[in-house]
């Protein structure tokens, strides 16, 4: 994709590494997309519905809201390894499309980080696999 003449809003930031997939809720999503819909509403209430504005708003609206319905669906009671993988990328995705509001009132910039585990045993599988290759086992 060519790369829009926007202004950057740098890289969403990581979250401690004690934090996990496993940790997302249903309220963390339902935080998320409270938050992305007023924007959106936002945006509906200032300009026409055929504005180029609204379209743009109407685009991530439907984008977002299918990785939503995703991650929704990945809150499971005993997640596998590779729902718990799509849980982590689906998370870190809407983190980075919420990136550009972080530091505005109604943006959790302390629970909405990017996590780099799915679970603590992925992390600790991970620690031990560069410790052998380091040769400090």
């Amino acid at each position: 994709m060519r790369t829009p003449n926007l202004p950057d809003s740098d890289f969403a930031p990581h979250g401690p590494l004690d934090v996990y997939a496993t940790s997302i809720t249903a309220a963390d999503v339902a935080a998320m997309e409270s938050f992305l819909a007023a924007r959106l509403d936002e945006v509906g209430a200032r300009y026409q519905a055929t504005a180029p504005e609204t379209r743009i708003a109407q685009s991530l609206y439907e984008t977002a809201g299918f990785q939503f319905d995703q991650l929704k669906d990945t809150l499971t009671s005993s997640p596998d390894r590779e729902t718990l993988r799509e849980r982590l990328n689906i998370w870190n995705g809407l983190v980075h499309a919420l990136q550009p509001w972080r530091g505005t009132p109604g943006h959790d910039g302390e629970r909405w980080r990017l996590m780099t585990w799915a679970d603590e045993t992925t992390a600790v599988q991970a620690r031990r696999r560069s410790a052998q290759r380091q040769g400090t086992t």
